[in-house]
């Protein structure tokens, strides 16, 4: 685990000490499934986990150390810290420097509901199968370790300038506890977690059933993606971030999405995608459940990824991810492995999807038999998702740019035969023009 020394929040408190709490790279999460009813949501469990450091720093400089593990929805532990509770909805485990277990405390709506107490004697705080509180139980999960290693450094504190300076020391950590959820788990399930920032990958179940992989639905990170440290960057910012593109992501997290989503790169991508070697990336429509986003890593060719900038990536992964998330919508409506292409499936969106019933009607039904189904979804993109590239862009890019650079990268890709970009003024698509060959010209995986 990597502790994040530039991102904290500090707090002043009424002793006159002062509080700063870093963020750190330690994120997971935990899902579990009734074996026996895997299509019911009210039975599938999803709590995301994220570990901060507790800085205390007293008026003579003492300085006292804390690890915090956040268990809870992701919204709200992204956001949440000791002094930022209000509504919050999960767990807080307390924990020494050493990794040792000292408390658990459980929140509804911001209010400590239920606490475990490990520090202390009394048999009342041992908690072992009793609900603490309201509506938080105990997974009954046997020996379950968690193992973390962890980044120490000597700090300093400077009373006068108020700065606290870091040396680094050693990294060992090491600890097992008990994980608490918002309700009974009165059913039979498999259980386990996988780490986030290493990719999504498939663990073993609990001791009742090892080795189960319980995932229905999700994103899987091919190896090929996530040795790629600049998409792998790309993917981890977007995933993080609170816009259309992080929440299209989250759609295919374990959570009731009828698809999966498999993200990786292609070195042969010219000789496996010939119909598509000015592309950055391709995504193939479902096949089995399985929609695919392939990123062009070709050396042999002029498009490939690894040419450019991580703002160019960025807009490539925007691009993508929305052709998947209109894929997973036909899945959805389809409810079948694959997507239907006949003429009594696109009518029959309009049931649920009127807006992709509407394009691919006028621009697949209604055109040429040789015309490809995607080039609907490009029609559909250019005309109504720019204002949504420009929203999710700027949150990417912490709004570095303009909201006119935003818009021109986000024709990339949309420019080809859509009635959106030939209705703009030969003014405008030259100035959006510019603007793209201008950010092109950044050096590979730059901002």
């Amino acid at each position: 685990m990597e502790v994040n020394w530039d991102d904290f929040v500090t707090t002043k408190n009424l002793d006159n000490s002062i509080s700063y709490e870093f963020s750190t790279n330690k994120k997971s999460v935990l899902s579990y499934t009734d074996k026996e009813d895997k299509k019911q949501a009210k039975n599938k469990v999803k709590l995301y986990s994220f570990i901060k450091v507790h800085v205390n720093v007293a008026e003579d400089g003492t300085l006292d150390f804390q690890i915090l593990q956040y268990y809870g929805n992701k919204k709200d532990v992204k956001k949440v810290n000791l002094h930022n509770l209000d509504a919050y909805d999960g767990s807080v485990y307390y924990r020494d420097i050493e990794g040792k277990l000292g408390k658990v405390e459980v929140y509804k709506n911001g209010v400590v509901v239920g606490m475990v107490d490990y520090l202390s004697n009394s048999e009342d705080n041992k908690l072992k199968e009793a609900p603490i509180g309201e509506n938080m139980y105990p997974v009954p999960v046997d020996n379950y370790v968690d193992y973390t290693v962890v980044d120490w450094y000597n700090v300093a504190y400077n009373a006068a300038t108020g700065i606290l300076y870091f040396s680094y020391t050693h990294s060992v950590y090491h600890y097992t506890y008990t994980i608490y959820v918002p309700f009974r788990p009165s059913f039979s399930f498999d259980f386990h977690e996988h780490e986030l920032d290493a990719g999504i990958t498939h663990g073993s179940g609990s001791g009742h059933e090892p080795d189960i992989d319980t995932h229905e639905e999700e994103v899987i990170l091919d190896p090929s993606f996530i040795n790629n440290d600049c998409l792998n960057d790309v993917f981890n910012k977007f995933r993080e971030g609170d816009n259309t593109i992080s929440h299209y992501i989250e759609n295919f997290i374990p959570d009731g999405s009828v698809a999966n989503l498999n993200i990786k790169t292609d070195d042969n991508f010219g000789i496996k995608y010939p119909d598509n070697v000015t592309a950055g990336a391709f995504t193939s429509e479902p096949n089995n459940y399985m929609i695919t986003i392939t990123f062009n890593t070709d050396p042999n060719l002029p498009s490939s990824v690894g040419n450019f900038s991580s703002i160019i990536l960025a807009v490539e992964f925007m691009h993508e991810m929305i052709h998947a998330e209109m894929y997973r919508k036909l899945l959805a409506h389809a409810q079948q492995p694959e997507i239907p292409w006949t003429e009594e499936f696109i009518h029959s969106l309009r049931n649920d999807f009127n807006g992709l019933a509407d394009y691919y009607t006028r621009w697949w039904l209604e055109q040429d038999p040789e015309v490809p189904a995607a080039s609907a979804q490009h029609q559909l993109m250019a005309e109504h998702y720019i204002d949504i590239m420009i929203d999710a862009l700027s949150d990417y890019d912490d709004n570095q740019h303009s909201q006119e650079f935003y818009e021109a990268l986000s024709w990339i890709g949309l420019k080809k035969d859509t009635v959106a970009w030939n209705n703009l003024s030969p003014e405008e698509q030259a100035n959006i023009n510019s603007q793209i060959q201008n950010a092109m010209q950044n050096g590979p995986c730059t901002n």
